[in-house]
């Protein structure tokens, strides 16, 4: 009776979940389908959906037949087709409030249990976009994957996901951003003649600042990265939340050569921040068997004054 009387709701309400997408004909499996639902016929809505081709299957349709499937206690058929409509609808869905308490409770479920799996896919083929240069696409899927690990049933265990997601989505919007044109001297006629001559293979790294892209390059350790305390100077600061973006080179030594703020968060803070920074320590960065410069970019959150600062 409390599924008839929330599937009526929705229907007479409007609600986005039913809503049809474009004009259906009367003959239209889905608008049939719909129609038998609405009257809890959900035997022939299953038949129904079954009649659907793969280019017709759409979120509202994996609703529609889980929520099927659950009317009719089905309950191991309904969690089959909760997974299916998760895989092909990983990001979460809006409105949950909408649906009836049980669909609800196993979406969240079968969301929790999908999302490591998901989300490692996803940061695959955001690596796989970034190694293209589609940076676009590559911030983008980063930004998926996070938004799947937020979900996880374990989401500790995929910390270092984590991270590494969250950098290389800050690298990819960093590569985004258009570089200012620079102009190449003509060489010297000395230098042309010496480029001539056979050079023998350099016996350390090129000095540059190497980064996450850099996949031959083992990444520095952290010794001490230890923030300052967030301390709101005022009660309605206190109630917002700011977040910033720090930019710092690691240097052969292991100590910080530069700080740059790239995304500014409450500015008394930031300069707290930037001379932090330059007491940071680290195991630096290793190419070929030699320290080199590493540059990182680390997000920054500051939240409310019952909770601390945190670093993504």
């Amino acid at each position: 009776m409390e599924m008839r009387k929330w599937v009526a709701r929705l229907l007479v309400g409007g609600s986005a979940v039913f809503a049809a997408a474009g004009s259906l004909r009367a003959d239209d499996p889905l608008r049939e389908a719909k129609d038998l639902y609405a009257t809890a016929a959900y035997e022939e809505t299953l038949a129904k959906l079954s009649q659907l081709d793969d280019s017709m299957i759409t979120e509202e349709v994996d609703e529609f037949r889980t929520l099927c499937l659950l009317a009719l206690h089905r309950d191991g058929e309904a969690e089959r087709a909760m997974e299916g409509l998760v895989i092909r609808h990983p990001l979460p869905l809006g409105d949950l409030d909408d649906r009836s308490p049980k669909f609800v409770e196993l979406y969240h479920k079968v969301r929790s249990r999908l999302m490591p799996r998901l989300a490692t896919e996803t940061y695959a083929a955001a690596k796989a976009s970034f190694g293209a240069t589609d940076y676009p696409a590559a911030a983008r899927q980063f930004g998926d994957a996070l938004d799947m690990l937020r979900d996880a049933a374990d989401a500790a265990a995929l910390h270092d996901l984590e991270l590494l997601a969250t950098e290389f989505r800050a690298l990819a919007e960093q590569r985004m951003m258009p570089k200012p044109p620079t102009r190449t001297p003509e060489p010297p006629a000395a230098a042309v003649a010496a480029a001539n001559i056979p050079q023998p293979a350099p016996s350390a790294p090129v000095k540059r600042a190497y980064d996450i892209a850099d996949s031959d390059v083992t990444p520095p350790v952290v010794l001490n990265q230890s923030l300052p305390a967030w301390n709101p100077p005022w009660a309605h600061v206190a109630q917002q939340t700011y977040a910033g973006r720090l930019q710092i080179v690691v240097g052969e030594n292991g100590s910080v050569a530069s700080a740059d703020i790239v995304q500014p968060s409450f500015e008394t803070y930031d300069g707290l921040l930037l001379h932090a920074a330059k007491q940071w320590r680290y195991k630096p960065a290793m190419k070929d068997g030699h320290p080199v410069q590493y540059l990182r970019l680390i997000d920054y959150v500051l939240k409310s004054a019952d909770q601390k600062s945190a670093q993504r």
